[in-house]
This record gives structure tokens, sequence and C-alpha cells, in this order.
């Protein structure tokens, strides 16, 4: 009887994992306001001085690196003349330029995304392919002169996956006026 008891816990063990929820995100909202997003966990916050296509930008990111993964978002303001005279596509084609460049990375899918938030914003996805078997995804947003980026990093499995789709897609905007 003892050793069919220790069986029966052990097989209900066993059903109660195979149950089990995975953990729920965190919406999380930066200090400064303007977006939401969820997270699996709370980020670390960055500034960065960053030299980009757009020339010299102060970069704030939001970060999350967990088993291999990391979750990012970033955003920085662009100049009047970083932006005049060119369109959102330029503007995104840019990004995903120098981000191919700086990562060593190979170009692998892209194209537009739907208008985001109740400004209707214009936005972009691309994949790259880096060495190492590593992949990033990245989706892009300008919202006036707010350029965000999300961004999921990792095996090829994570990038297409379920976890990294639900937080690219996660992004919340702001009205446009809590932006600044």
């Amino acid at each position: 009887m003892g050793s069919r008891f220790v069986v029966g816990m052990i097989a209900l063990m066993g059903v109660g994992v195979a149950w089990a929820d995975p953990p729920l995100p965190r919406t999380f909202v930066p200090p400064e306001g303007g977006f939401s997003i969820a997270f699996p966990e709370e980020p670390e916050t960055l500034n960065v001085p960053v030299k980009t296509a757009f020339g010299d930008v102060k970069v704030v990111l939001y970060s999350l690196v967990r088993e291999g993964e990391t979750y990012q978002v970033a955003h920085f303001d662009l100049g009047a003349q970083q932006v005049e005279g060119r369109s959102a596509k330029a503007i995104f084609q840019l990004a995903r330029d120098g981000a191919s460049r700086q990562l060593e990375a190979e170009v692998i899918s892209e194209g537009e995304l739907p208008r985001l938030g109740q400004q209707k914003s214009p936005g972009a996805e691309y994949v790259l392919k880096m060495p190492g078997n590593r992949m990033t995804r990245v989706r892009c947003y300008l919202v006036g002169n707010r350029f965000y980026q999300v961004i999921a990093t990792g095996s090829e499995t994570f990038v297409i996956g379920t976890a990294a789709t639900d937080f690219l897609g996660s992004l919340r905007l702001k009205q446009a006026s809590s932006n600044r």
C-alpha cells in the first residue's frame, strides 16, 4: 500500500506540473510615461548616448535578459533635421541597415506593420540573422519625432515563438502629448 501511495503522489505531481500556468507578463510603464509593454519581469533601465545612422542620440533602453533571451524597448527623439525630407519607410530602412552593420547580421525578412495607436503611427518589422545562430526581431515605430524599437533576441525558436511575438505585440502608446 505504501508504494502505491508514493506512485500515486508522483503521478499527481506530474499532472500538477503539466497544468501549471506559465508566468504572466507584467505591464511595464516607464516613469516618463509615453507607452506600456508586457515584460515577463521588471526590466533594467539604461540611458545611453549612441552614434546612429541619424547622428548622435540619447537612447533610453529598457532591457531584460533571461535564459539567453533578450527583451528590449528603446526610444529616442530625432531632431527636425534628422527627419526632414525623409519618409517613415526611409527612416526604418536606415535603422535596419545600421543594426545589420553593427551586429554583422543578414536581413532575412522585413515588412510594414499595421499603424499603431490613436496616432496611427507607422511601423516596420525586420528580422536579422546574427553570427552564432542567434536572431533578433525588431519592430520600429515613428511617433512624431520619437523613434521606438521593440526587440527580441535569442535563438530562432525564441524569436519566432509565442513569447517574443506576444512581447513585440504588447507595445501600447499613450497620447502623443505624453511622449515628451
